[in-house]
C-alpha cells in the first residue's frame, strides 16, 4: 500500500525475468478476404511467442499501394488497431480501413514476442479495392405545392449500379 500508483498490485515480471532470443516464426498463410470499396478483410494462423510455440504479444501489420519486402516494411503505412493475438494455431482475422477506392493494396505483418523479438515478415498478401458508387436517384427532384401544415409522403428510389458499396445515412 503507498507503494504504486493504483494502490495495487505491481508485476514486476519482466524486471526479473530473462529475455530469450528466440523470435516468432513469420506468419506464412497471409491472405486478403472480402473487400469494399474502402476495405479490405485479412485472415492468417497466428504464430507463437517463440517460434511456433505460446502466444505472441502482439502484431505489426503494414499496407501499401507498392509491394512490400524486408526493406520497405517499415516505410509502409501501420494498419490499426491490431487484433491481440491468439495462441499458435488459431485463426485471426483483421478488417483494414479507409482505403481508396479502385487502388491495389499489399499486405504484411511482423509477430513480435514480449521481448520485441520480430519475426521476418509474412508473405504479401494483395488485393484490389472495389470501385466508387454510381448512384442513382428516381425521381431526380421531388417538389409539392402545400397549405400551411400541410404534408405529403413521396418516394424516392436510390440505387447503386457501380461496384463499390454504397453507404448513406436516412433521417426521420
Amino acid at each position: 500500500a503507498g507503494r504504486t500508483v493504483s494502490g495495487g498490485r505491481l508485476n514486476a515480471f519482466m524486471a526479473i525475468a530473462t529475455p530469450d532470443g528466440v523470435s516468432p516464426a513469420p506468419i506464412s498463410d497471409l491472405a486478403t478476404g472480402s473487400a469494399t470499396n474502402h476495405s479490405v478483410v485479412l485472415r492468417w494462423t497466428a504464430t507463437g511467442d517463440d517460434d511456433l510455440t505460446g502466444t505472441a504479444s502482439r502484431y505489426d501489420v503494414r499496407y501499401s499501394t507498392a509491394p512490400i519486402d524486408g526493406s520497405s516494411f517499415d516505410m509502409a503505412q501501420r494498419a490499426t488497431p491490431a487484433p491481440a493475438p491468439v495462441p499458435s494455431g488459431g485463426l485471426q482475422e483483421m478488417t483494414v480501413e479507409g482505403l481508396e477506392f479502385s487502388t491495389t493494396y499489399y499486405f504484411a505483418i511482423k509477430v513480435l514476442d514480449e521481448w520485441g523479438n520480430a519475426s521476418p515478415i509474412s508473405n504479401v498478401a494483395t488485393t484490389l479495392t472495389l470501385g466508387p458508387p454510381d448512384v442513382t436517384v428516381d425521381p431526380g427532384s421531388l417538389a409539392a405545392s402545400l397549405f400551411t401544415g400541410g404534408t405529403v409522403i413521396q418516394t424516392i428510389t436510390i440505387s447503386n449500379a457501380g461496384t463499390g458499396e454504397l453507404l448513406f445515412e436516412t433521417w426521420a
